[in-house]
């Protein structure tokens, strides 16, 4: 006879005053061990009880004997004497003259607080006895309508029993459950015999794993119950491919690990799906120590027990399985670099990039800039495939113009590549054929360099005048500033020793900062060329005084301030120029007189000369091309100013520069870093530049033709005033806010050439045709890429500016590869565009969809309520912005227009700000914030 547990005491007692008597009973004896571990004193209905054992008759005497003394409320006696025993004196005193008798039966009904029981609970005496013996304090929950089902019993068994907080637990559920302290006590003290139809009842929701798993928490080993789902993960999540017969042998050995025999695919399958959910939830949430814990325990059970650590690179969470998914890529690499234009080895390399790029550990740290150089290897890969980039670059390059074309629709984005990859990579597989990549990127672009230097210096040695598309810096003013001033208000970034290779980027980071970027109507864009030789006392001084010059900071000052088209532009107050030292940023702040300025409209035309990346090159630092917005410092404040006020913002360099590549020093008198006076003539990696356009030692000097030269001694991160067309040509970006709209001028979205492209989804294979063969870069250049020729995707700022104006969406002149589809109707979902919305997403997203707490805010909403799809492309792309995203850009990733946002998230917040909690906030009317923590505290997410 098992003690009574305190919830079925309390519920006697409670029944007991109910009863209707006038007083509550003084006395009530109890059948039980006389024992009694306990709270010896509680209150029911504000009468004290108190719990003591009776052990012997005299014992029971002396407890009535206190009680007559000064006790009150109720004694509550556990006594296993009979009542044979007790007598007649003890038993009078005793409430209803004997000692109680508690059944099962009894206990679960006053412990639901019903009338009743399914008939259904007689077939599970040994659940009634489990009920009553795992009660709570204070007993379960009331069931509904005064009957206890089986269903409630159940419900009340698995959480309180077992202490599973799901009504109906998956396997994901029972893996996380198991691990704890609590999974397996519960199992030793409490579940016992009833094991096996707690299993069953387990495997409805939980699936065949159920018995598995229970045997593993109640032998101790709990802990492995995740790592051996990521172990099964490896075995049987994948088709078998290549592993075959030593993967066979692997799932025979994974039954010592578990403990049982036969384990079927579905079994390991489903465990493999569970372990992963968890593992990455757990990443999703932060728990590092967590997460590591498992994945080594996995590593080790793989290596150690199974003896097959080679089969790891089946595992999308492995440690080792993400090293060898990079040497496979490696490997895969070299055959298509030795074999340019195979398809089946380039098949190979966008599949093994593709499983590199699925690894958990391609999403964090380090790993994130390991794949994404991957990535860039793949690309140039591409880039080196004949009939898929290679050559296009010198197609037509009989001038400067058309060299020009060709660097910035090709040659920047290779350089962008190839900055990154060569950083190099530990795996000697990777970096062998990152080696091999490089080797043959350079010897073409050494070629490239070269035309494009002897381009140069017949172009320099003549007065330019007016021969489109190509621009000299110092007219940059008066041809692109001044005319744009004329209609709305500018801001001029002058960005000191910005190249193509890093506008790529830059573009792509301020148009999902809410900006869109400009192309003139009907005619190239501009392409700027650097004074000569390319150094910045020569080129920035023309650039912000309209003339060529050489001078310093004051000349520049004074030359923009007596500009004439700068003047004649100027409204109340004169154009404002500011250098470095007027910015004084300070907690990722400007000054408040930049900002004041770029904010006021009594100003027209503000400069801001930004030195983040010529210092860099001269102080090195770990500012790199793939930081983009986020590396130079000054710009986001500045561009979040011009947002505010409304106005154009043109960025601008006075040159670029070359990267420190190895490159060989040749020492001269009065030399600069890349240029040299012209005694002697010009040697073998040199060109002689000469005329009106060379503002240094009389108009004539000698020059690096190719990267791999310098005349100075001290080595520096970086360097220019050569003739390469990363020094010479300067990038010139037009960005708009979205509601600003200039004459001649229209949005045009930034595209890479068709070779950039790493999609597996739309990576082309060398051979195929379709909707991804392109004009080359003969049809027009963009600066740093541009579009399919023709109508632009849905969610391109062409798009959106066609809608706004009603006429046809803008194409960047570039005619590069099609990567977005065509233009959405009005009336399609949120998701129709396509390309922003992923078909999957985060674990939560699925559980909120499929929640309860949601469905009722489906309710309340009434019919301004999203669909699902469209929910969840929401909450995908807000999750990939970290939670914060400009409405426009939201627009952009979702290919609808943004009037259509706004209506979508106002439908948004009133689904997920549940009682008016801020889980959606649209900060100042333009930028969407998700407050994830609050969205998983709102619906019960974050178990």
């Amino acid at each position: 006879m098992p003690a009574p547990s305190e919830s079925t005491l309390r519920a006697l007692v409670e029944r007991v005053h109910r009863g209707g008597e006038d007083e509550a009973p003084r006395v009530i004896a109890v059948e039980s061990p006389p024992e009694w571990d306990g709270p010896s004193r509680w209150e029911v209905g504000g009468s004290p009880v108190e719990v003591r054992p009776g052990i012997s008759v005299l014992g029971i005497r002396d407890l009535l004997a206190e009680r007559d003394g000064d006790g009150d409320g109720t004694l509550l006696i556990l006594t296993s004497l009979p009542e044979t025993e007790l007598g007649t004196e003890l038993l009078t005193r005793f409430w209803k003259h004997r000692v109680l008798r508690i059944s099962g039966w009894d206990a679960v009904k006053e412990l639901f607080r019903v009338e009743a029981v399914d008939p259904a609970l007689a077939r599970h005496r040994w659940m009634v006895d489990l009920l009553v013996a795992v009660a709570p304090r204070r007993g379960y929950p009331p069931a509904p309508g005064g009957l206890l089902d089986l269903d409630t019993a159940w419900r009340n068994l698995l959480r309180f029993g077992l202490g599973l907080e799901s009504e109906q637990p998956d396997l994901r559920d029972l893996l996380s459950w198991g691990e704890t302290d609590e999974a397996r006590a519960a199992l030793e003290h409490h579940v016992g015999g009833a094991l096996e139809p707690i299993t069953d009842r387990l495997a409805r929701t939980a699936g065949p794993a159920v018995s598995h798993v229970l045997r593993l928490v109640q032998a101790g080993r709990g802990g492995d119950l995740v790592p051996l789902g990521l172990v099964a993960d490896v075995l049987w999540a994948q088709d078998d491919g290549e592993d075959g017969a030593g993967l066979l042998a692997a799932r025979v050995r994974f039954e010592q690990p578990v403990g049982a025999k036969g384990i079927t695919g579905e079994v390991g399958r489903a465990w493999a799906a569970a372990a992963r959910k968890l593992v990455r939830r757990a990443s999703e949430l932060s728990e590092e120590v967590r997460v590591q814990g498992w994945l080594n325990r996995a590593e080790a059970l793989l290596g150690g027990v199974l003896g097959a650590p080679e089969l790891a690179h089946r595992s999308d969470l492995l440690p080792s399985a993400f090293e060898q998914r990079l040497d496979a890529a490696g490997r895969a690499l070299e055959v298509a670099v030795a074999h340019p234009g195979d398809p089946g080895a380039v098949a190979a390399v966008r599949d093994a990039v593709a499983r590199v790029g699925a690894h958990l550990r391609a999403r964090d740290g380090d790993d994130r800039e390991r794949t994404r150089r991957l990535r860039m290897a793949a690309r140039l890969v591409r880039r080196l495939a004949p009939g898929d980039g290679e050559g296009d670059e010198g197609k037509g390059s009989g001038d400067l113009a058309a060299a020009a074309r060709a660097f910035v629709a090709h040659g920047a984005w290779v350089d962008r590549a190839r900055e990154a990859v060569s950083h190099g990579e530990v795996r000697e597989e990777a970096a062998a054929a990152y080696g091999a990549i490089l080797g043959r990127i350079d010897g073409e672009r050494m070629r490239r360099d070269e035309t494009f230097a002897r381009h140069l210096a017949a172009w320099a040695s003549v007065e330019p005048g007016e021969r489109p598309p190509l621009l000299p810096v110092e007219r940059v003013l008066d041809q692109v500033v001044v005319p744009f001033a004329r209609e709305v208000p500018v801001l001029f970034l002058v960005l000191d020793g910005w190249s193509h290779p890093e506008a790529t980027r830059l573009a792509e980071d301020l148009s999902r900062r809410g900006l869109d970027r400009l192309r003139p109507i009907g005619r190239e864009h501009p392409l700027v060329v650097s004074g000569l030789p390319s150094v910045t006392s020569v080129s920035r001084t023309s650039l912000l005084t309209g003339q060529r010059a050489h001078g310093t900071q004051a000349d520049e000052r004074r030359g923009w301030a007596e500009h004439p088209g700068l003047r004649s532009v100027s409204r109340r107050r004169a154009a404002k120029l500011f250098h470095r030292r007027d910015l004084a940023i300070q907690e990722g702040r400007i000054a408040p007189e930049v900002r004041d300025a770029i904010t006021s409209a009594d100003i027209q035309v503000v400069g801001v000369v930004v030195n983040a990346l010529d210092e860099h090159l001269d102080k090195g630092g770990q500012l790199r091309l793939a930081d983009g917005l986020q590396g130079i410092r000054p710009l986001r404040p500045l561009v979040e100013a011009a947002l505010e006020a409304n106005r154009l913002v043109v960025l601008a360099s006075d040159h670029g520069h070359v990267l420190e590549a190895g490159s060989q020093v040749r020492l001269h008198g009065g030399s600069g870093e890349r240029w040299r006076p012209n005694h002697p003539p010009a040697e073998a990696g040199e060109v002689e530049l000469a005329g009106p356009r060379v503002l240094l030692d009389n108009g004539s000097i000698v020059v690096p033709a190719t990267e791999r030269l310098r005349y100075m001694s001290a080595e520096k991160r970086g360097y220019h005033g050569g003739a390469t067309p990363q020094e010479v040509l300067c990038p010139l970006l037009v960005m708009a806010p979205p509601t600003l709209e200039v004459s001649g001028w229209e949005p045009a979205e930034t595209l890479p050439p068709a070779w950039w492209e790493v999609d597996p989804e739309r990576w082309r294979l060398p051979g195929e045709g379709g909707e991804e063969e392109w004009a080359g870069p003969g049809a027009g250049a963009g600066q740093g890429g541009g579009s399919r020729a023709g109508a632009s995707g849905a969610g391109s700022a062409g798009a959106r500016a066609a809608r706004r104006r009603g006429g046809a969406p803008a194409a960047d002149p570039t005619g590069q590869g099609m990567l977005f589809p065509e233009p959405v109707e009005e009336g399609a979902g949120v998701g129709d565009g396509g390309e922003g919305v992923e078909a999957d997403g985060p674990w939560w997203i699925s559980e909120l969809l499929a929640g309860s707490v949601l469905e009722a805010q489906r309710h309340l909403s009434a019919r301004m309520v999203l669909a699902d799809e469209d929910l969840a492309a929401f909450l995908r792309i807000l999750d990939r912005a970290n939670g914060r995203l400009p409405v426009q850009a939201l627009a952009d990733e979702l290919g609808i227009p943004q009037s259509r946002v706004r209506t979508k998230l106002q439908a948004l917040q009133r689904m997920l700000n549940v009682d008016g909690v801020g889980v959606v906030r649209v900060e100042a009317q333009r930028t969407v914030h998700l407050d994830r923590r609050l969205l998983f505290q709102q619906f019960g997410l974050d178990r």
